[in-house]
């Protein structure tokens, strides 16, 4: 509904590729964020080009897997190695999210560098994790600290 509003565009981006001549698809990595403070982060992996399938696995900050918080519907990934790259791109979530409430905020690893993907307050991607992990997030969303 809130697109409705905004004028249509074309917009032209740079092609990222995680490694050069790399068949992999990139790793989209989305850091669940309160006022400020990265909860957790719903990586995708394995995209088939062209489609909505992909792999799904839900880390916290300290690059522990949670499994049991993919919705069963969905292809668990393997577990992937902790990016050297991580304490740089909490920092960027962090920046980013602290004036908000709650927002999702997206990142790319591309030659070992985090690149701004998008931010959204309406993630469609909560689908992809079970209910006791949304219910979780939804005790953090302090509405409470909405400016007037």
């Amino acid at each position: 509904l809130h697109y409705t509003q905004i004028e249509p565009l074309i917009i032209a981006e740079k092609f990222m590729e995680q490694t050069k001549k790399s068949e992999q698809s990139l790793i989209d990595y989305k850091f669940f964020c309160f006022n400020g403070v990265p909860k957790y982060v719903v990586i995708y992996s394995d995209r088939e080009e062209n489609t909505h399938n992909y792999s799904v696995m839900v880390y916290d900050m300290d690059w522990n897997a949670y499994p049991e918080f993919v919705n069963s519907r969905c292809p668990i990934s393997d577990i992937i190695p902790r990016p050297d790259a991580l304490e740089e791109m909490i920092s960027i979530a962090s920046r980013l999210s602290e004036p908000f409430p709650f927002v999702r905020v997206d990142l790319y690893l591309i030659n070992g560098s985090p690149i701004f993907g998008e931010m959204t307050f309406t993630p469609d991607v909560i689908s992809n994790i079970t209910p006791e992990l949304t219910d979780q997030m939804s005790k953090w969303i302090d509405i409470t600290s909405l400016k007037q």
